[in-house]
């Protein structure tokens, strides 16, 4: 044995920690070495892209004996690419060639696929002992893997399960880091002989704290961590707790070439091995792997390309032919088109022509209607009943009569006895719809005209204007031939309607109009109005407008009040803050 680790260490996990040039990497291949003399499985996870020097003796030249498969791109036997570690790891995990998996050829995203697949394989895969290299570790054992987005997390939990749980599929782990504090802790506390080699930083010495803080007694590493920060090159602490092994000891340069000696240009050539047959032993991935190799694809290519164009014969394109059968082709298309697009467009001239001819029919037919139908009641002149109607006194409570604000649906309905739906006779009018019909009334006696709004004529007869019991109201006092629908949201009395309503007597005040309203009000609705009532025509601030109504600024409440107003058409905002009443509200502006 070359190297200074105990061989009943070799059976557990291994921890080489130690600053770049501090001879880690030469420690880690004289123990490789040694597994590959006495015929041990080995398996080298390389980001570094150096350990090919395996293959080669000292002087670089010189096959070394340890015919080692390399998976990458240069200086390998077969390609490592993002998709292929499932692969490789069946074929490692159930063969007992040795091989190393170069991955310093690949960008960060597909070292991280090829490695997650590989460990999440390989811990299912593995048959008998294998020895597992991983250099660099902390790359893929990230203290902050578990942080990052992407498939960070995902690569460091599998990492941490070989570590974990490898030792139950045969599998001996030798983690090698220059950054201990950027190693998952989850990883390094699971090995059971720490290397310790030159560390200066002090975060990576804390490392070395932590795991004895777990594994060792401290006191006894206090030696070791005042000389850490400087050990010579190649000088190395072997703590293995569990033998009671701590020692420190110069470990030997490697047997094998030293890569990091290569000048540019000065690359050794490496002893050639049958792919073949290393193929046919990784039975499952070797045939998948040749085929997907891009030099071989690219070369399978150019053979089938050479192929095609000897055995075809040349073919002699045309031009003038194809453009001889495409004419032929197209121009008896063209005629039909156009014949069918010609016939297509009289049809449709004549269509429109029979359209117009029916609307001027329909038109002529409304008019008819119109001329032939009942006459819309005149006009009121302000202070005096349309004529027909019947007179009724003027009060806040009877104008409209309503003695509710919210009304159940009428307890009854017109009477069919006297066929109310026969314009010209005295249907019997049920009390909801009195109150609809004086509405009505009123609105024709401040001079709204024959029609009023829906909205209007809901509220001044204290109904909800989109309520089940307004709309049955108005539907019955429809089909007894009172109201009718000139427009969308509007509603006009016939002339038998006229003759049932009850219209207020005598010219009306500001006063009869604003007891009328406010009795159609609630308190808080009635608080906000008033101020605006008494500062008519002018506006006001909404701020002063709260305090007025005793309501504080800016609140929930009063905003909700406020918004009601204006939504009865009662209020406006003229500008941003401000309210007004409107004219509506008095008799001269209702006109």
């Amino acid at each position: 044995m070359t190297h200074p680790i105990p061989a009943e260490a070799l059976d557990k996990h291994i921890a080489i920690l130690g600053k770049t040039g501090s001879g880690k990497s030469n420690l880690a291949k004289t123990i490789a070495e040694d597994l590959l003399a006495r015929g041990a499985r080995v398996c080298v996870i390389d980001p570094t892209g150096t350990w090919w020097g395996l293959r080669l003796a000292t002087d670089g030249a010189t096959p070394s004996g340890y015919p080692i498969v390399i998976f990458g791109e240069e200086n390998a036997d077969l390609p490592a690419g993002a998709g292929h570690g499932e692969h490789i790891a069946h074929a490692i995990g159930t063969s007992s060639t040795p091989a190393i998996i170069d991955t310093c050829h690949l960008t960060v995203k597909a070292r991280t696929r090829l490695f997650t697949d590989f460990a999440e394989t390989l811990i299912r895969a593995n048959r008998g002992e294998l020895t597992l290299i991983i250099d660099e570790a902390h790359l893929f054992m990230p203290q902050s893997g578990a942080q990052r987005g992407g498939d960070q997390p995902a690569m460091l939990h599998a990492g941490n399960n070989l570590v974990s749980l490898g030792r139950g599929r045969g599998l001996r782990i030798v983690l090698i880091t220059q950054r201990p504090a950027k190693l998952h802790k989850d990883s390094l506390t699971q090995v059971e002989t720490l290397v310790a080699m030159r560390l200066i930083a002090p975060q990576d010495r804390r490392a070395i704290d932590d795991w004895m803080g777990e594994w060792a007694d401290a006191h006894e590493g206090e030696e070791l961590m005042k000389s850490l920060p400087k050990l010579p090159t190649g000088d190395a602490w072997v703590w293995s707790p569990e033998i009671d092994h701590l020692a420190r000891a110069h470990c030997p340069l490697a047997a094998t070439y030293d890569t990091g000696s290569v000048r540019a240009g000065d690359n050794p050539v490496l002893p050639s091995l049958d792919v073949a047959e290393i193929a046919s032993r990784i039975e499952e991935v070797g045939s998948e792997l040749l085929a997907e190799d891009p030099k071989r694809l690219k070369r399978r290519v150019a053979e089938l390309e050479r192929e095609i164009r000897e055995k075809r014969p040349a073919v002699t394109i045309d031009e003038a032919e194809i453009e001889r059968r495409v004419q032929a082709a197209l121009v008896p298309f063209h005629e039909s088109f156009t014949r069918h697009l010609s016939e297509s467009g009289s049809a449709l001239t004549a269509l429109s022509r029979d359209l117009r001819a029916l609307a001027g029919r329909l038109d002529e037919a409304r008019g008819a209607l119109v001329t032939e139908g009942p006459p819309p009641p005149a006009r009121a002149r302000r202070g005096t009943a349309p004529e027909g109607a019947s007179q009724a006194p003027i009060s806040p409570s009877s104008a409209p009569n309503a003695p509710s604000r919210h009304p159940s649906t009428p307890s009854s309905r017109p009477s069919t006895s006297s066929n109310p739906s026969e314009p010209g006779t005295d249907p019997t009018v049920t009390g909801p719809q009195q109150r609809v019909l004086d509405a009505l009334a009123w609105l024709y006696h401040l001079g709204f005209g024959e029609r009023a709004s829906r909205t209007q004529v809901a509220f001044l007869a204290k109904y909800k204007p989109k309520g089940g019991s307004f709309n049955n109201t108005l539907g019955s006092l429809r089909s007894a031939g009172l109201i009718e629908y000139p427009a969308p949201g509007a509603v006009e009395l016939t002339k038998t309607g006229l003759a049932r309503a009850r219209a207020p007597t005598g010219p009306l005040t500001d006063e009869d109009m604003h007891r009328a309203v406010m009795d159609c009000l609630t308190g808080p609705q009635r608080r906000v109005l008033q101020p605006l009532i008494d500062r008519y025509p002018l506006d006001m601030g909404v701020d002063e407008l709260a305090r007025e109504a005793g309501y504080e600024a800016g609140g929930g409440a009063f905003n909700n009040t406020r918004g009601s107003l204006r939504s009865l058409g009662l209020i406006e905002y003229p500008g941003p803050g401000r309210a007004v009443a409107l004219p509506v509200l008095f008799v001269e502006g209702a006109a």
